[in-house]
């Protein structure tokens, strides 16, 4: 599980830490999760989707055609918004590195990559995976140049769920959020 990639996305840094905690509580030994609540530390003390060095981290990830076209992307799409900044070249930044050999020593079958403030599921699989977005009620926001959903289940076949929260999930829903960890706890025991 993966948060904080935004810094300002503080509800996805709540949810991992809730999620990190009842983890805590749970004795599975057929299950084990790799938890980063917190992937962009300088851009939360600076409450900036950037990192100090102005990246947007999920815009930086070594992807295949990054060194193609992730500038270009971002100067043409984004109209050079300085927060989807890509970087200088994929994979520059420490929290990418970080985040890449957490992925590479843990091997994970799936990761769980935590955002705000949409409120959905968000497919990032390959697109001819489109009847999984009928059956899961998942929606396509697209992965990017740089995204860890093209890096991860684009590039190397390791599914990526992302929530979305909304801004006021972890306050309105806290009780339905232990009611739901309690029922994945059934599942996975």
């Amino acid at each position: 599980m993966i948060a904080g990639i935004h810094g300002d996305e503080p509800q996805a840094r709540q949810l991992a830490i809730q999620w990190l905690n009842r983890l805590q509580k749970i004795n599975s030994p057929s299950n084990f999760w790799r938890v980063i609540p917190e992937l962009n530390p300088d851009g939360s003390e600076l409450k900036t989707r950037t990192n100090a060095n102005s990246v947007d981290l999920n815009r930086n990830f070594p992807t295949k055609d990054w060194d193609e076209v992730a500038l270009q992307h971002w100067k043409n799409q984004q109209k050079s918004h300085p927060r989807r900044f890509p970087g200088k070249s994929g994979g520059s930044e420490t929290e990418t590195q970080c985040a890449i050999a957490h992925i590479d020593n843990f091997k994970p079958d799936l990761v769980i990559s935590i955002h705000t403030p949409y409120g959905v599921f968000d497919f990032d699989g390959p697109h001819h995976k489109k009847i999984a977005t009928k059956l899961l009620s998942w929606k396509r926001l697209g992965t990017f140049p740089g995204s860890l959903g093209r890096y991860l289940w684009d590039e190397r076949n390791i599914p990526v769920l992302t929530i979305e929260l909304r801004l006021d999930s972890l306050q309105k829903h806290s009780s339905e959020f232990v009611i739901l960890q309690d029922h994945f706890s059934d599942l996975i025991d």
